[in-house]
């Protein structure tokens, strides 16, 4: 259930900056001119393709950058290039590459959307891995950014998502107490935006782990309405994954029968999915449950 990235909030390069630095190259020494220019070109042919999901393209015109980059000393082009590598890498499967390539592009940047979006990117590779205290350590990185730049929506978006990840990393550990706090406030962040989707992945996980610390009714009222705003979306992935993680909130209050009621929409909705892992396992949780 991880926030990655909307097209509302995408990481667009400080082209302003990118140029600053690339005529600054260039008054230095008269001899790289040229060859800044072609890099600026064919970043902007690589920012198409990656409009595009031409990967290979993109790939290919990222590589060229960053070779006519190497004696033109433009970071934030450089740091650029890095960003959309990592984020191709992580799409193409390639994930300690990835993870690397968006390291090193954050450590670069003085782009605060680059370094916000890469750290957002990352926490969801690390919740995806188990890697923990890397996603502790990406969200600490976002919470100075934000809380040191002025308020804008984009600040909300990825302060609110860091919340978020954080919420995930405590309730996939069984933390439910800690999920409870960090689910809120990235609740306030996602409601303040009026996105339905964020917001109803965190009532999601709002509603579950207050379930398991047996804030029951409370918990209730938080999965109805993630249901009501998923169903509207047709979600059936995240529908399916409320109704499972709430029936294992009703299994912790030995509440068989919601927990039973639960297990099996969260089946119909896996099943519709044609996801074999998640019916397996459900089908197996259902089995434990009604002949235990």
């Amino acid at each position: 259930m991880p926030i990655l990235e909307t097209k509302r909030f995408r990481f667009e390069p400080d082209m302003k900056l990118i140029q600053a630095q690339c005529d600054a190259v260039a008054r230095k020494n008269p001899r790289l001119k040229r060859r800044a220019e072609v890099a600026l070109r064919r970043f902007k042919a690589a920012r198409d393709y990656v409009d595009q999901g031409d990967i290979e393209r993109a790939f290919m015109a990222l590589r060229e950058v960053l070779k006519d980059t190497l004696d033109v000393r433009a970071v934030e082009l450089q740091a650029s290039c890095l960003f959309y590598f990592g984020s191709l890498a992580l799409l193409a499967g390639s994930d300690s590459m990835g993870v690397d390539l968006l390291q090193k592009a954050a450590g670069a940047s003085r782009n605060t959307q680059l370094i916000l979006a890469a750290h957002n990117r990352l926490m969801v590779k690390h919740l995806s891995s188990g890697q923990m205290d890397a996603v502790k350590d990406s969200a600490r990185v976002t919470e100075g950014i934000v809380t040191a730049a002025e308020r804008s929506d984009a600040s909300v978006y990825y302060g609110a998502a860091a919340r978020y990840n954080l919420a995930e990393m405590h309730f996939r550990q069984c933390e439910f107490s800690e999920a409870v706090p960090q689910a809120l406030e990235a609740l306030r962040g996602f409601e303040e935006l009026s996105m339905d989707g964020e917001t109803a992945k965190c009532l999601g996980i709002l509603g579950c782990s207050r379930i398991s610390c047996g804030d029951v009714e409370q918990g209730f009222a938080d999965t109805e309405r993630s249901l009501g705003l998923l169903k509207g979306f047709g979600d059936d992935q995240e529908m399916a994954v409320v109704f499972e993680g709430r029936a294992m909130g009703f299994l912790a209050q030995r509440r068989k029968d919601e927990a039973t009621r639960d297990l099996r929409e969260a089946l119909n909705l896996f099943k519709r999915l044609d996801d074999t892992e998640a019916i397996n396992t459900t089908l197996a949780s259902l089995s434990l449950l009604e002949n235990g």
